[in-house]
């Protein structure tokens, strides 16, 4: 796993009261805001070493539009727009989405922003995001028992702002994040952040978000919050105007009522907001989808120099909460069976025995998901969850036959010991004496010298062993033995070490995470039902929480058979040697065939180009001469892994999270590569199966980097099967 650079960001924010102001946690801090930001290097990957950030959205960039360009007011967006609206694209969309545009047409003036955003609309989405919140609300607000730390529901609060008061449970919609961002000017970290560029930032950014504006009072008590806020004002306004004059002034209009500015210190706001950030202050916290209080993570690149922290970072904060409030609606689903394996416990991993249904009900699954969550104690994150990026996965092993001599006397092993005779010494003060330890020469200070004590022999003798039985994940049994302990008071288990890996996955840089994902061609490994002996190793250790999801999904058929196919090794000069062509019969009652594996590149340090971890190496499975190719493009990409947060990448991690890697991104699951390669087999028939590695279509070669700073050689950790279904 790849231990490249990690930034430890400690954000020490002890804040100060305000002279004369209310601290409604009644333990505001005193002392200034400092920060200690530091950053290592990743060797010889830098931000200049590989592909430059994609542009997400568009590619019209800020140096397109003019310094001075300026767009109007939300207010004076023309009143003729409402008279020209037009309905009729948006008949098939939700009735919620068809009444707020016929209502937006026929009412005053106050909608003409409103107007102008639906006249650039192109599908049911963006209109339902042009609507007024009370029009829109998909998730009513919860006013159930709310906390005040991440994960907690977020209760009502009220702020003030420019424009006058903004409550939260009346703007509460669920389709919308809520962002709110602090600062004081003697906080490097968070005016650095606030000076980065405001363009490109909403432009990459969704939508559906608030961001509010905030301030700590300063290093001397003193109150600047309505002026940092109104200058900051001024230049989001400034990148809001430059968005509407390329994107239309719906657009411009849209961004402006979702920015607010709080002219009052933070610690003054009331409601629970104060408290906290008294628990736990910094430059940043969101409310989720789910109305749920959250951390911010890390918001910059690791380099060289100070850390310059980006804006624009905060759209993959708003990226992730849209895949989570997606997936939650996707995993409603009816006859769902869900298996625990492990419950908010806290674990680094072990051996667990979990109960599936019989063979008959798991015959009914053509579908299976994993579900885990990592979460950290206390959902500190940053200093308070584990900060590398390991290898996590789950396993099978095989279950053992019962130990029913666990107390039964035997032979331990008795290891051989060679005899020694006897060498008298002599003592240093009269070479005559002889001499078997210090205390038999004269002088005080005087030693025994070159005295051998004599050793019996001992003759070797081998534990005893009685014959066992170890049984596959389909039932079918191997013998082994089991060894006697080395008190001789009885026998330990069976020795049964045959795994299967199921589900693999790629620990955070020091942030939470859940992942649900489809790992279905598993299927085969449960088809037996009943209890099942698993290893998970997490990598790390988190509060835990393991779930696997089984259902039907309609496809016709399901996975009952899975072979071994190839395994990885270290990936340098001649990888591909070790690999021979592989004979499997396929069965005459099979529908569909297909390779699976999970592929992970990793190694630093001892090769020059750390291909492993950060080149598109291709795997190439050959079926009787067709060919079925695994590649990873996004591989040495700058942000190859910030363009799958919108697929579960948890964002902004406190490590270079972001850069492209072999097959892997941290705090995401590897999903299984699956190839369909029915029509390249012959059922009822021996098939060739073959597998080779290539880099440019070339087998690698490794060039040593001959640095001498240590690291760990580059390899391919790969598992693959060919799966059957019927």
């Amino acid at each position: 796993m790849s231990r490249i650079a990690r930034a430890t960001l400690t954000l020490l924010i002890p804040l100060v009261a305000a002279c004369g102001g209310d601290d409604p946690a009644g333990t505001a801090p005193t002392d200034d805001i400092t920060t200690d930001v530091t950053s290592d290097t990743a060797g010889d990957v830098t931000a200049g070493d590989v592909g430059a950030e994609p542009d997400v959205i568009t590619d019209v960039t800020e140096d397109a539009v003019t310094e001075d360009a300026t767009l109007d007011a939300p207010s004076d967006v023309p009143a003729d727009v409402v008279e020209k609206l037009s309905c009729e694209a948006f008949t098939e969309c939700e009735a919620a989405i068809t009444d707020g545009c016929a209502m937006i047409r026929e009412a005053s003036d106050a909608y003409a922003c409103e107007a102008a955003c639906l006249e650039t609309a192109t599908s049911c989405e963006e209109a339902a995001e042009c609507l007024p919140e009370e029009n829109s609300v998909i998730t009513p607000f919860d006013d159930g028992p709310s906390g005040l730390v991440p994960r907690d529901l977020a209760g009502d609060f009220t702020l003030p702002t420019l424009d006058g008061d903004f409550v939260f449970s009346e703007s509460w919609n669920g389709r919308d994040s809520y962002l709110f961002l602090l600062t004081q000017q003697a906080f490097t970290y968070s005016t650095n952040l606030w000076a980065s560029p405001i363009y490109q930032w909403l432009q990459q950014s969704p939508k559906n978000i608030h961001v509010f504006f905030m301030s700590y009072q300063e290093a001397d008590g003193s109150d600047m919050a309505e002026e940092v806020v109104t200058q900051m004002k001024a230049q989001v306004e400034e990148g809001i105007d430059k968005i509407g004059l390329v994107y239309g002034p719906g657009a411009a209009c849209k961004w402006k009522r979702r920015m607010h500015y709080v002219p009052v210190i933070a610690w003054n706001v009331g409601g629970w907001i104060p408290q906290h950030l008294n628990l736990q202050s910094g430059y940043g916290f969101a409310i989720d989808r789910h109305q749920k209080i959250r951390n911010v993570g890390m918001l910059h690149v690791l380099g060289g120099g100070d850390a310059q922290p980006q804006l624009s970072h905060l759209m993959y904060e708003n990226q992730y909460y849209n895949f989570e409030h997606q997936r939650e609606l996707d995993m409603v689903k009816e006859g769902v069976t869900e298996v625990t394996m492990v419950e908010s416990t806290n674990t680094g991993g072990g051996i667990f025995e979990v109960e599936f249904p019989d063979a008959a009900t798991m015959a009914e699954f053509d579908t299976m998901e994993i579900d885990l969550t990592s979460h950290c104690e206390g959902h500190l994150e940053g200093s308070g969850c584990p900060e590398w990026d390991y290898k996590a996965w789950i396993e099978l092993r095989e279950t053992l036959s019962e130990n029913l001599d666990a107390e039964t006397a035997c032979q331990p092993k008795v290891n051989e010991v060679i005899a020694v005779e006897e060498v008298m010494g002599t003592c240093s003060d009269n070479g005559e004496l002889m001499c078997t330890s210090d205390e038999d020469c004269a002088g005080e200070e005087a030693l025994c010298e070159g005295y051998v004590a004599p050793v019996e022999p001992v003759s070797p003798v081998e534990a005893d062993t009685l014959p066992c039985t170890c049984y596959a994940y389909d039932e079918t049994p191997r013998e082994s033995t089991q060894t006697c302990n080395g008190d001789g008071l009885g026998y330990g288990d069976c020795g049964c070490g045959n795994t299967w890996e199921f589900g693999r996955w790629i620990t955070t840089y020091g942030r939470e995470g859940r992942w649900v994902h489809d790992v279905s061609p598993m299927l085969a490994f449960f088809q037996t039902g009943g209890i099942k002996r698993m290893r998970y190793k997490a990598g790390n250790t988190y509060l835990t929480t393991m779930k696997f999801r089984l259902y039907n999904k309609g496809k016709g058929m399901r996975p009952v058979r899975i072979t071994e196919l190839f395994g990885g090794g270290g990936y340098a000069n001649g990888y591909n040697d070790k690999y021979d062509p592989m004979p499997i019969e396929i069965a005459e009652t099979t529908k569909r065939v297909e390779v699976v594996a999970h592929i992970t590149g990793h190694g630093f340090g001892t090769e020059a180009a750390n291909c492993a971890e950060f080149c598109n190496h291709t795997h190439h499975f050959g079926v009787n001469g067709d060919e079925f190719v695994k590649d990873h493009e996004e591989a040495g990409w700058m942000y190859g892994c910030a363009m799958q947060v919108v697929d579960g990448t948890v964002p902004n991690q406190y490590g270079t999270w972001y850069l492209g890697r072999g097959g892997w991104c941290p705090g995401y699951q590897v999903d299984p590569f699956v190839a369909d390669v029915t029509d390249s087999v012959t059922v009822g028939q021996e098939n060739t199966f073959t597998y080779r590695s290539l880099l440019d279509d070339e087998p690698y070669v490794a060039t040593p980097s001959g640095g001498g700073n240590g690291g760990f050689g580059s390899s391919i950790w790969m598992t693959s099967w060919v799966v059957e279904w019927e």
